[in-house]
């Protein structure tokens, strides 16, 4: 069976591009790092992911490999703490509100309880503008439940090392407050990035019109 061309585009930006550091925010128990090792990304890793229960499994389950790093902590635009809204449904808690769109079409991601958590910038975590970093190649990808936009606004020294982004697209608001997509293509647009990958992710269960996507930008070769 053909591989699916998100997967396709992914790991040549990984490995043809010579990405030396996958920052996975938003790491969840670290299934899509296992997925990028399992196609053949072999730099390092650097993991964040500020819930208790699902950081302690991510943990554990990356243990053995010497070049992944595990973080406890939400990412953004300010460093301190914060309080998440924790989903019934795995990949559905964030630091915004859910609107009654998603409630809807997903009755099990309603949230059931709220986490304190710390919150860093990359920036800052990496200590860029500080020290000179280790790695000079990195692909950036957000799982953060619509606060993609707070997380590159903290993140701007290290964008000038980043060769790819992968994050979700909104076409309808599911968390409050969250930018659209086209909101999202222009500003990644401005700072540098194309779109080069868009994969349906969540659809409404009757028209099944898209409600959000799975997106890839690649830095613009006049960036």
């Amino acid at each position: 069976m053909q591989e699916p061309l998100d997967v396709q585009r992914r790991r040549h930006i990984l490995n043809g591009g010579n990405v030396d550091l996958l920052v996975d925010v938003g790491a969840n128990i670290g299934d899509y790092s296992v997925a990028c090792r399992a196609h053949g990304y072999a730099g390092s890793i650097c993991c964040f992911e500020p819930q208790n229960i699902e950081f302690q499994t991510l943990q554990a389950r990356m243990v053995a490999d010497p070049t992944l790093c595990c973080v406890r902590a939400a990412v953004g635009d300010r460093d301190g703490k914060t309080t998440i809204n924790v989903s019934g449904h795995q990949t559905s808690s964030s630091l915004l509100p859910m609107t009654r769109l998603h409630e809807s079409i997903m009755p099990s991601s309603k949230y059931v309880r709220t986490e304190e958590v710390d919150i860093v910038r990359l920036d800052s975590f990496f200590k860029l503008g500080i020290q000179p970093p280790s790695f000079h190649r990195v692909y950036l990808k957000l799982d953060v439940q619509g606060y993609e936009m707070k997380v590159l606004e903290g993140s701007t020294q290290l964008l000038r090392l980043v060769t790819g982004i992968e994050l979700e697209l909104s076409v309808q608001e599911v968390y409050q407050g969250s930018p659209g997509y086209l909101e999202m293509i222009q500003y990644l647009e401005n700072i540098g990035f194309r779109i080069v990958s868009w994969t349906d992710v969540l659809s409404d269960p009757v028209s099944q019109f898209v409600i959000q996507a799975d997106a890839i930008f690649v830095r613009r070769q006049d960036a």
